[in-house]
């Protein structure tokens, strides 16, 4: 009986080692995969600029812009207009959802200097669907396109009367500039 009862411990102790080997290995299999680089996600967020509006020491604003151009060149031609995916959350916002976010009257919008030819608000929703990556729960987002050809600098600026003006420069790292001299 002894006898039987070693095997058993013996079938059991390998049963529990070799469960634990497996079960590490899918562990770390599914946190290498969840590490892996995303080069949509990776050239998402670099194309990708942020700023705030402050009053003061308070947050009036943040303002996260995406150069689409860059990012989908296929659905937005670079010779078609600067178009840029433009999520904003404003603090004290209007009460009336026609005039939020950047069709609040107090804000304003110019990429060099010019006025946007279009802007249209996307439903969050939209978004998810399309795959878009980082979709805040709180922010408007906006569709915004300008008569400007897409350039490898540009400057977006986003205003609220009476404070300062929130920049948001686009051009390439120099990194990216290095690299294309190799």
């Amino acid at each position: 009986m002894r006898h039987v009862w070693q095997k058993a411990c013996a079938f059991l102790g390998a049963a529990v080692v070799a469960t634990l080997f497996a079960t590490s290995f899918v562990g770390c299999q599914l946190y290498q995969e969840a590490l892996r680089n995303d080069e949509r996600t990776e050239l998402y967020m670099s194309a990708t600029r942020k700023a705030e509006i402050l009053n003061q020491l308070r947050t009036e604003a943040v303002i996260l812009a995406t150069n689409l151009n860059v990012v989908s060149p296929d659905k937005f031609p670079p010779n078609d207009g600067a178009v840029f995916l433009i999520d904003i959350f404003i603090a004290q916002d209007s009460s009336d959802p026609d005039k939020r976010g950047l069709f609040n009257p107090v804000y304003s919008l110019w990429l060099d200097g010019a006025p946007p030819r279009d802007i249209t608000r996307l439903k969050r929703d939209e978004l998810i669907a399309q795959n878009i990556p980082y979709v805040s729960p709180w922010g408007e987002y906006f569709l915004v396109s300008f008569e400007r050809p897409y350039a490898p600098v540009m400057q977006l600026e986003v205003a609220r009367e009476g404070l300062e003006r929130a920049i948001l420069r686009f051009a390439p790292s120099k990194t990216e500039q290095l690299l294309k001299r190799f």
